[in-house]
């Protein structure tokens, strides 16, 4: 079933469109595959792992992928009619210097749209979720990787109105109820829980992590487990 956004954007011609944090490119492709028509598409991630697994994703001489920080965007001022960050604030080290020159490269009167997971879920199922997402977030980070703890709807609504931007809209993302165990989405995540319990090793504080990542996964057979919501920020570029 197509949910507001994808009715949203099935209207929108996304013009010269760049997507920040754009992780192995699934949601570059959704853009494109989604849109109603676009000219150029450019993906920039900071891991050249990501980048080289989204260029298998893509045919097409109007997209391409690049290396770049998304606080420090190589680019120059105003060149993109829409700049997009699908799932990946709570990646960055300093997201309020993203957002910020995600606007700097957007062109006056253009479209910028931030999607990103809440922590403030409505289900204990979603919860489910958001848990373990915290728990992978705190092993990353000791491989030196940048995955910090979701935000709060009221953080995310903080963090983009201060952007300033015309004719702002918030769409809400409801996910369903719970994932069944037959869902290949509820393999996948628990799969990734167990690779999770390998990483972790014998490092400092191993044993708390090792409990905690048990916890989930008895939390998933207890309770059981769906995404979490999301927002979806929308707003233009002051002329």
């Amino acid at each position: 079933m197509e949910d507001k956004l994808d009715i949203k954007l099935k209207r929108l011609r996304g013009g010269f469109i760049l997507d920040v944090a754009a992780g192995r490119g699934d949601s570059l492709k959704y853009l494109v595959d989604t849109m109603s028509g676009f000219e150029y598409a450019l993906g920039v991630d900071y891991s050249l792992k990501n980048i080289t697994e989204a260029a298998g994703k893509f045919n097409d001489d109007r997209i391409e992928l690049a290396l770049m920080d998304a606080a420090r965007l190589g680019l120059p001022d105003g060149c993109f009619d829409t700049v997009t960050m699908v799932n990946s604030l709570h990646h960055l080290a300093d997201p309020k210097a993203a957002l910020a020159e995600m606007k700097r490269v957007l062109k006056p009167g253009g479209l910028l749209m931030v999607c990103e997971m809440r922590n403030d879920v409505s289900s204990d199922e979603k919860m489910t979720h958001v848990l373990m997402h915290h728990w992978w977030a705190e092993i990353d980070r000791l491989d030196n990787i940048d995955h910090y703890p979701t935000f709060s709807g009221q953080q995310l609504e903080a963090m983009t109105h201060s952007l300033a931007l015309d004719n702002p809209e918030t769409i809400p993302l409801i996910t369903d109820p719970e994932l069944p165990e037959n869902n290949p989405g509820y393999d996948a995540l628990e799969k990734i829980c167990r690779d999770y319990l390998a990483r972790i090793g014998t490092r400092a504080d191993s044993d708390r992590l090792i409990r905690e990542g048990n916890q989930i996964l008895e939390r998933i057979k207890q309770i059981g487990l769906c995404w979490a919501d999301r927002l979806c920020f929308m707003g233009h570029k002051p002329n």
